[in-house]
């Protein structure tokens, strides 16, 4: 692959992370700034969340980006992914993943 097709393919991966991120955020935009769940790591796993989101751009609550992280696990067929995000990589990870699988895999949470 050369340089240009290189770019080209990353304009296109922003555009796509983008897309997806926009439909994560209109699915959660109604929920509320605090945490409901218990399970352990859902404090640390929002926060992770939140700070990703700011990096690119986006301001959320706890509550949003627990929400954020409960659509994910939805879309896996869990109510919640034991682990987490304890990480803000593995939190960016998530949110790369998620995207993916609403613009072109499997999209369980319907967003």
């Amino acid at each position: 692959m050369n340089e240009s097709s290189e770019v080209v393919q990353s304009k296109k991966s922003d555009l796509h992370l983008e897309e997806g991120l926009q439909r994560i955020l209109a699915a959660v935009s109604e929920y509320g700034p605090d945490l409901c769940r218990s399970y352990e790591g859902v404090a640390e796993t929002a926060a992770n969340i939140k700070s990703a989101l700011s990096g690119y751009g986006y301001s959320v609550s706890l509550g949003q980006a627990e929400e954020i992280y409960a659509f994910y696990s939805q879309s896996k067929w869990a109510s919640w992914l034991v682990g987490g995000c304890p990480t803000l990589d593995d939190a960016n990870q998530m949110l790369v993943e998620f995207t993916n699988d609403i613009l072109f895999g499997e999209n369980h949470a319907e967003l």
